[in-house]
């Protein structure tokens, strides 16, 4: 017996995506619009993977955490490997000058000025 397999292509320039922020309240908040397709997709996998224990906030939280930190590591990899291409050391390549410590005008606090060169 045999079985096929559909998949759905994620068509990413159709997205409807919307990035609401409240500085007030520190929040960002993101929306994602999926079509049919995508959402019935999305609910198959989600229905597929996530554990019984786990909500389905928590588990959304965990994709979008896996992702950016995945992104993360592709970036830094990339960042490595163009340091390591060009003989760049970040080390060298970076000069931290600390300040000595000296008091403000509107009262007796000590403050610490570190500037970063590049």
């Amino acid at each position: 017996m045999t079985t096929t397999q559909d998949s759905i292509k994620l068509d990413f320039d159709s997205w409807n995506i919307k990035i609401t922020e409240n500085d007030r309240r520190n929040v960002l908040k993101l929306y994602v619009k999926l079509n049919k397709e995508e959402s019935m997709a999305f609910k198959n996998f989600m229905s597929t993977v996530k554990p019984d224990n786990v909500t389905e906030n928590q588990f959304i939280k965990a994709i979008f955490s896996l992702g950016v930190e995945s992104m993360e590591g592709q970036l830094i990899r990339a960042v490595e490997e163009q340091m390591a291409t060009s003989g760049v050391d970040l080390g060298e390549s970076v000069e931290i000058v600390e300040d000595s410590e000296e008091e403000t005008e509107d009262s007796n606090e000590t403050t610490e000025d570190t500037e970063v060169k590049v």
